[in-house]
């Protein structure tokens, strides 16, 4: 299974990759769904030890270069794969950010996955790009 979101954002790369690392921490003001709350390691990131949470997906930090992707990877009995955000500067103050999942799942998650989590999963990153646009435009 792949999913991928891209967007072009009005913020300079710096600023993003700042957001996306405080995300999960107390300094997150992108996460989206409250009543699903997304939870990571509040130290530095470090690949192999950082570790995040949201429902019952955990998974650790396996790349990390600065203001360029974050990729984690989740080895579940149901899911095994990455999710990563990469970000490319497009020029000084536009950033052409992207969410890509990528994962095999075991036969009786599929189904859940397609009809239950996928429109969530779909909602929430999307959430989380708007919610960076308004950061941007200084709303948030």
């Amino acid at each position: 299974m792949i999913n991928v979101h891209q967007r072009n954002i009005p913020l300079n790369i710096e600023k993003i990759f700042s957001l996306l690392i405080d995300m999960g921490t107390d300094k997150d003001v992108i996460w989206p769904a409250a009543n699903m709350p997304f939870v990571r390691t509040p130290a530095e990131m470090q690949v192999g030890v950082t570790k995040e949470t949201h429902g019952i997906i955990k998974a650790t930090l396996s790349e990390y270069v600065l203001n360029e992707r974050i990729v984690w990877l989740a080895n579940l009995p149901f899911l095994k794969g990455t999710h990563a955000f990469y970000l490319k500067s497009e020029s000084s103050e536009i950033t052409a950010i992207s969410h890509v999942l990528k994962a095999d799942l075991s036969w009786w998650f599929k189904p859940i996955w397609y009809f239950k989590v996928l429109g969530i999963h779909d909602r929430i990153i999307e959430g989380i790009f708007d919610r960076i646009e308004k950061v941007g435009k200084k709303t948030i």
